[in-house]
């Protein structure tokens, strides 16, 4: 329970920062998944556990973009599902954005599965935030369900078709 008081106090304390560092943070998450989508892969070729590792960073990535773009909205005090639908479709919209930018990169490719999972994680990390920093019960229950989503998002991405 420690821990979770810590989490809701650095929440708390991240989000009574001034907008525009909370902004420039968004910014900067955004710049990391561009210059990161710049990069050949790590993990170049078919193998099945680097390529899920790989395809799982999405996952990370536009959850904590998610993430920074609720808080950008406003405190955790004041979130609501407004902020949360919202925060969900700027990741994902980057998410697409990264994707075509991605098709000019030599060695890099683009694909829907990896925008599925961008949106997922963002899902995930919106639910994550609302469940364990305001306590809602109903997002609580809801992290599983997206944990699993996030997982068979990242399998798809990893082995579907596109």
């Amino acid at each position: 329970m420690r821990l979770l008081a810590s989490v809701r106090a650095l929440a708390v304390a991240w989000g009574a920062r001034p907008r525009s560092v909370r902004l420039c943070a968004v910014a900067g998450a955004m710049g990391l998944i561009w210059w990161s989508s710049s990069r050949a892969r790590l993990f170049p070729g078919a193998e099945t556990i680097p390529s899920f590792v790989h395809n799982s960073g999405h996952i990370f990535a536009f959850g904590g973009l998610a993430g920074l773009v609720l808080f950008a909205f406003a405190g955790p005090d004041r979130w609501s599902k407004h902020h949360a639908r919202l925060a969900v479709l700027v990741a994902g919209a980057y998410g697409v954005v990264d994707e075509v930018h991605q098709s000019f990169v030599p060695g890099r490719s683009s694909t829907v599965s990896d925008v599925i999972s961008d949106v997922v994680g963002g899902c995930l990390a919106v639910a994550i935030l609302f469940g364990v920093v305001r306590g809602e019960a109903a997002a609580k229950r809801a992290i599983w369900r997206w944990a699993v989503l996030a997982v068979g998002a990242v399998a798809f991405a990893t082995w579907g078709p596109w």
